[in-house]
């Protein structure tokens, strides 16, 4: 059920908006028609729809500024003003996008009264249809429909509060008892039934089919907190806690009536993200690698007068589920150089496991320049093509270095969060520092963007990438 909602979270949403921008697109011409009188020049509708930008360009623009917007974050529950005000924001940029994007998509001049039509049309016509949407998931929510099973892991006052709080938000949570920590089996004051044992944990979930489990108990032990993890991650079910529980775990807000809740295991990408974001991965990395070809020219060029050897570095990286795969980068070292590394190995700048060593000797005079500015990572692109990699994620480690994390324990629940997701050629060690960040940092920020994941964060990513690029700040 966890999953499903999940997805109906999102692309029922989608769906909505995409039946908005179609009637924002009608809606704005029959206008505009309509207003002939009012201004200096009269439009019929034929010609209204040559002046439009393309159609299916706009609905990707304004799907996009939406989700840039948090339109379609379920971490936090806005209030119809503030859904309302992401909704406006979203429309705005994407009005934005329109205009920059009719510049380069369509031969005709795109007319101002058009665009500032749309902007009011898409506004009105996506908040009309999400208010409608809502009422319908209302009604259903009232025949049981479409909600979410909780169970609230924790004794006491809290976890009634909690209860009755969930208990006010329209029908979307079911609220199904508590789990209890050993010695606390007796209901609480108000009647919250006890649905077993900590301990019996995946029977609980299996047998009452929970969705979401709200941690209120601050005293759980180290084992339990792991054991409750693992088994959540495993069975795809939510994790939230009340904000002073866990500590200093990355967190993902959300509130309910005022109160602040954290999320501590969030599901994993659904199949409609997946195939989302390998489409746009395609797309960008083909239209990236045509772009390209005569910088890709010029460093082959460079690197096979320089230094004798082949033009491009392969070796094999671990991709998702473990699976290996042949990471190219253009070669910056000399030929040879990674049977090496065990001589300078007493160099070693990480902190970590991983292998970093600034002025590295085997680095060649145009290798320098690349790994600068991160040229090297360029025929990565192929593999983003080949689905190997995304444009954003976790960079793929060597299998030398992963194979040293395996017997570590401590280690291990970050190396199978990371094999859960494609690499990326890009991600949060890239923009928040890339080789001077320490080892710690890095392994948060891959656990911050597994669990965080969202369109828009992929997009900050890319938007954030370039500037940091160009400065060449924290590379070697």
């Amino acid at each position: 059920m966890q999953a499903r909602s999940l997805r109906l979270g999102v692309l029922g949403p989608v769906c909505v908006d995409t039946l908005g921008i179609l009637l924002a697109y009608q809606l704005t011409v029959s206008v505009r028609v309509a207003l002939n009188d009012v201004f200096h020049r009269s439009f019929s509708g034929d010609l209204s729809y040559q002046l439009m930008p393309p159609l299916a360009f706009m609905i990707v623009a304004y799907l996009a500024a939406l989700a840039v917007a948090g339109a379609y974050d379920d971490a936090i529950h806005p209030s119809p003003l503030e859904m309302l005000a992401r909704v406006a924001r979203g429309a705005t940029l994407a009005v934005m996008l329109v205009v920059v994007g009719a510049f380069f998509l369509s031969r005709n001049l795109y007319s101002r009264s058009l665009i500032v039509t749309l902007l009011i049309t898409s506004i009105a016509a996506l908040a009309l249809l999400r208010a409608l949407a809502l009422r319908a998931v209302s009604l259903l929510r009232r025949r049981g429909l479409w909600v979410q099973r909780v169970a609230i892991l924790g004794n006491g006052t809290r976890s009634d509060k909690i209860a009755r709080h969930l208990r006010q938000e329209g029908g979307r949570y079911q609220v199904e008892g508590r789990i209890a920590t050993p010695g606390q089996l007796t209901p609480t004051e108000n009647g919250l039934a006890v649905l077993g044992n900590i301990a019996d944990l995946e029977n609980v979930i299996n047998r009452h089919r929970i969705d979401r489990i709200l941690v209120t108990d601050d005293g759980l032990s180290e084992a339990h907190c792991v054991n409750l993890v693992r088994a959540c991650e495993r069975m795809g079910v939510q994790v939230d806690k009340t904000a002073d529980v866990f500590g200093e775990i990355p967190k993902r807000l959300w509130i309910v009536r005022g109160l602040p809740l954290v999320s501590v295991v969030s599901v994993e990408l659904s199949r409609w993200d997946q195939i989302t974001k390998r489409l746009v991965d395609l797309t960008v990395g083909v239209v990236l690698s045509a772009a390209l070809l005569p910088l890709v020219g010029l460093i082959a060029l460079a690197i096979r007068l320089e230094s004798p050897g082949p033009i491009l570095f392969r070796q094999h990286r671990r991709g998702r589920g473990g699976r290996y795969f042949q990471m190219l980068k253009f070669r910056s070292m000399r030929d040879g150089a990674e049977g090496e590394r065990v001589r300078y190995r007493h160099q070693n700048a990480s902190d970590g496991a991983l292998f970093k060593m600034p002025d590295d000797p085997r680095v060649t005079r145009v290798g320098r320049i690349l790994r600068k500015f991160s040229l090297d990572e360029l025929p990565q692109l192929l593999n983003v093509v080949r689905g190997e990699m995304s444009l954003v994620g976790p960079r793929p480690l060597p299998n030398g270095d992963v194979e040293a994390f395996l017997d570590d324990s401590s280690l291990r629940y970050w190396i199978d969060k990371r094999e859960e997701v494609v690499p990326g050629i890009t991600g949060l060690w890239q923009i928040r520092g890339r080789s001077e960040l320490s080892f710690n940092e890095m392994l948060t920020l891959d656990i911050h963007y597994i669990r965080n994941w969202s369109f828009g964060m992929d997009l900050e990513i890319l938007a954030r990438t370039l500037p940091v690029v160009v400065s060449g700040r924290g590379a070697y």
